[in-house]
């Protein structure tokens, strides 16, 4: 009986023996798998924080690049807003010093028909062949509508046909009308023209007239003559422009602005 419970006291205590011995191996495992895994979730957290700050680095750099090309294009609008403004103004000066210099040129042509007359007479002496004696001066109403009209004229006229036309019915000589073109402006090319018109004979202004409306520049004719010449001035016309074609385009009478 005795032997009986010693022997099963011997194997209770075995049995605990194996038990805590297990329990030991396990714990030991355990707390070796554990010191793994917090050794490797270490490195990886590490890993991730050296990945996280080369992105933080990146990101700043590449937010200091965005910053520089957002102020670099801020800089550009603005010069180029400025250039266009100094542009404009630059434009402005310049139209006002133009608008100045031709108002000024105006004023200095304001001279009186005795005066301007006898200078062209004198240039007609010196450089044309004297007209036949059945040519008309202009009268006085007709040098009034030009003087009257010669800022519109000036600025409206379309030149290129009018100057063939007068060329060629020889109230402008090939020299006028290179002098004529050689104006800078058309406003200047305009009134040179106009000025070049008040030294000629009467029939220069029914012609110029006639000339404005084959280049349908209707306004501005009736603007000079509001009704169209009488078949009497038209016959006179062509009758003149039959003794003028004898000259052989001899020279004209230049304005004596252009000189």
């Amino acid at each position: 009986m005795s032997s009986f419970r010693i022997d099963e006291s011997t194997t209770v205590e075995a049995k605990i023996a194996d038990l805590e011995s297990k329990a030991e191996r396990y714990t030991s495992s355990w707390q070796t798998e554990v010191v793994q895994f917090m050794f490797t979730a270490e490195c990886g957290i590490n890993e991730l924080g050296e990945k996280y700050d080369s992105l933080q680095e990146e990101y700043e750099i590449l937010r200091q690049e965005m910053s520089e090309i957002s102020q670099l294009k801020s800089n550009h609008d603005t010069n180029y807003i400025e250039r266009l403004k100094s542009l404009e103004e630059d434009m402005e000066r310049k139209l006002a010093g133009i608008k100045e210099e031709y108002s000024q040129k105006l004023v200095s042509y304001t001279v009186t028909p005795a005066v301007l007359q006898g200078e062209a007479s004198e240039i007609n002496e010196t450089h044309r062949p004297q007209l036949p004696s059945s040519t008309s001066e202009y009268s006085n109403a007709e040098k009034k509508i030009l003087t009257k009209h010669i800022l519109t004229l000036s600025y409206d006229l379309i030149i290129d046909e009018v100057l063939v036309y007068l060329q060629a019915k020889f109230i402008l000589s090939r020299v006028d009308v290179q002098n004529i073109k050689a104006e800078l402006t058309p406003f200047a090319r305009n009134h040179a023209l106009i000025q070049c018109l008040m030294c000629r004979d009467g029939q220069a202004f029914l012609l110029f007239v006639r000339s404005l409306r084959k280049s349908k520049q209707h306004r501005l004719a009736n603007i000079l003559s509001p009704s169209k010449p009488t078949a009497s001035s038209s016959k006179k016309i062509k009758q003149q422009s039959g003794k003028e074609q004898h000259l052989q385009g001899g020279p004209k009478i230049l304005s004596p602005m252009l000189l």
